[in-house]
């Protein structure tokens, strides 16, 4: 209780601070993409495209499918030419022209910054939280006198009703096939694109869809491309709508990386990749060692065996991924 009530009090004078700044225009001063993590100028990014509206994800800094939709958004409204969601000169010259116009203080009283508005939204959730719980203390503080221990005839009772249930329940649940045919679909929505730098990269983006929910727990690819595997470090495999971590595979084997995703019921979908969502595969590139013909990655997944899929409901039953037609190419990659 004790502990619930502090975290109010910061909450409440982190709302105070935050309302009494005022929000810095900094221009951006480099070249923002698809796949940054933590950037503080990703952070200013998120914010200034929120304020106008068309940008509604986290401002975490991370530059996913969400804020590149948001950056295309604006490129469009601003007759850029190649709306592409890269915040590169043009865009960036674009963007901090605005920022100029758009300080917390030349804003009208009930134009509130996003950060102010999240801030008053976990007060408000905590303040309910701290209620509930100060009424599930006194609920079982008064419930927990009248509790008695059952009488042999009440266990006996019980336990032949439980028996019966699960005897009806055995005997009327329908027999569902396994394997089962699904029309799940894996389709690449990542450009072909040359490295402008190395470090932290994305190398494929790809969409999932399925007229049933259907869960994948292994994922392998392989490297068709002729970027050396040695140079390809630290490989991600990342949730695209919530930047979450899904896997990570730490080698290559023959050419090819795998990505084993274990079931957690404590995190969103299972931690599973599931039929619906986006996912892209991001990695941490070395400098290669190349000639005249620059290297390239392309992540590819060549056979159903690659892939192990379920339904998502019951992960005891395998899906039959006959639709999918193999391989699956993923976006070539060029070296600068």
């Amino acid at each position: 209780m004790k502990q619930y009530k502090s975290l109010l009090v910061v909450l409440a004078l982190a709302f105070f601070m935050a309302t009494q700044r005022v929000v810095a225009s900094d221009p951006l001063m480099n070249n923002l993409y698809f796949g940054l993590r933590g950037n503080s100028e990703v952070v200013s990014l998120q914010a200034f495209l929120a304020k106008i509206g068309v940008y509604t994800g986290p401002q975490n800094g991370n530059f996913y499918t969400l804020t590149r939709e948001a950056v295309k958004k604006y490129q469009q409204a601003n007759s850029i030419i190649q709306a592409t969601g890269y915040v590169g000169p043009i865009t960036r010259a674009s963007i901090n022209n605005k920022l100029k116009s758009y300080d917390v203080s030349s804003m009208p009283g009930n134009d509130k910054s996003i950060q102010t508005q999240a801030l008053q939204l976990q007060i408000d959730a905590l303040t309910k939280q701290l209620a509930a719980l100060q009424l599930v203390t006194t609920q079982i503080a008064t419930t927990t006198t009248s509790i008695q221990e059952p009488t042999p005839a009440t266990t006996t009772i019980l336990s032949e009703v439980v028996a019966t249930s699960t005897q009806n329940i055995a005997t009327t649940t329908p027999t569902q096939p396994n394997p089962f045919d699904s029309n799940i679909q894996i389709q690449n929505i990542y450009p072909s694109l040359t490295l402008s730098s190395y470090g932290y990269k994305t190398l494929a983006e790809f969409k999932i869809t399925a007229s049933e929910k259907v869960a994948i727990t292994k994922l392998r690819l392989k490297n068709d491309g002729t970027f050396s595997n040695a140079n390809i470090l630290d490989l991600e495999l990342i949730d695209s709508q919530n930047s979450r971590i899904i896997a990570k595979a730490e080698q290559w084997v023959n050419g090819i990386v795998e990505f084993s995703i274990v079931e957690n019921t404590n995190l969103p979908n299972k931690g599973l990749i599931v039929s619906g969502g986006i996912y892209s595969i991001n990695a941490f590139l070395t400098t290669p060692n190349y000639g005249d013909i620059k290297p390239y990655i392309r992540l590819d997944i060549e056979k159903a065996f690659d892939i192990s899929a379920f339904d998502y409901n019951n992960l005891s039953r395998i899906a039959n991924l006959k639709n999918i037609s193999f391989p699956i190419e993923g976006p070539k990659i060029s070296a600068y």
